[in-house]
């Protein structure tokens, strides 16, 4: 039957074609990372996105981010101390709404934290680059 009405299957791709698009992702990349390299330099004009990241989160200097990083990782740790505690509660009375509340406060805790060690505009990039935004979405979903 397939002889009668082609082969579903796709033609197989010469080693010229692979290559070609294989550089010219190469090349995509290659500017990416220039344009990402001469705006942490300061060598080109920001992007109405980075002016936007900057007015939101001022820089930090290295000593804050630690203090930050350090406190938020202590809170969070008592959360979910806190969250482990209230787990009896949720098996022996079936109340969720404690636990729930405990751990959602842990991990936006913790995302916090780690946007001080990072740095918030180096996080909020990172988080909402577009291979990411969907798996910050869904994160983000599963915490409300």
């Amino acid at each position: 039957m397939s002889r009668l009405f082609g082969s579903s299957e796709p033609k197989p791709r010469s080693y010229a074609d692979r290559a070609r698009d294989g550089l010219a992702s190469l090349g995509q990349k290659a500017s990416d990372a220039q344009f990402e390299a001469e705006g942490l330099l300061g060598l080109r004009p920001k992007t109405a996105e980075e002016q936007l990241y900057e007015a939101c989160c001022p820089s930090l200097s290295y000593q804050t981010r630690l203090i930050g990083f350090c406190l938020c990782m202590v809170a969070s740790f008592v959360l979910a101390l806190f969250a482990s505690f209230m787990m009896r509660r949720l098996i022996w009375r079936g109340d969720a709404a404690p636990f729930a509340i405990a751990y959602t406060l842990d991990n936006v805790v913790a995302i916090l934290g780690s946007m001080f060690m990072a740095g918030p505009t180096a996080q909020l990039k990172t988080m909402c680059a577009p291979k990411r935004r969907v798996s910050t979405t869904i994160y983000v979903l599963a915490l409300a």
